[in-house]
């Protein structure tokens, strides 16, 4: 992964690098303004069915401008930005709120 650290995400799709409380985080960016925290950021990681908490942009170190699967492939920057990030981020999304929307449907049903 090649992060160029210091950098501001600019667009949804692309994949950010944050401090989580933990440990560095590298996650996607749905979208620059959460709907239900103003001025924080919508993040989810690719492969988790629920969005991540609203995320504060001081939190953020960098952002992700290519990727590699192993030492012995090539550098690519698909899914980091441009169309394909974009579709993923939109397809990360829906999916992130539909698990949400199951996970507050279970605890209804187990009152």
């Amino acid at each position: 992964m090649l992060v160029d650290f210091g950098a501001a995400p600019r667009r949804a799709g692309e994949i950010i690098v944050f401090l989580g409380p933990e440990t560095i985080i590298a996650h996607r960016l749905l979208r620059l303004h959460h709907p239900a925290a103003p001025g924080k950021l919508m993040t989810k990681g690719d492969g988790r069915l629920i969005l991540d908490p609203p995320l504060e942009p001081d939190a953020v170190v960098g952002v992700v401008r290519t990727l590699r699967s192993n030492s012995h492939s090539r550098a690519h920057s698909f899914g980091c930005k441009g169309a394909g990030a974009a579709f993923l981020a939109v397809t990360s999304m829906v999916i992130g709120r539909a698990a949400g929307r199951m996970r507050g449907l279970g605890r209804n049903h187990a009152q």
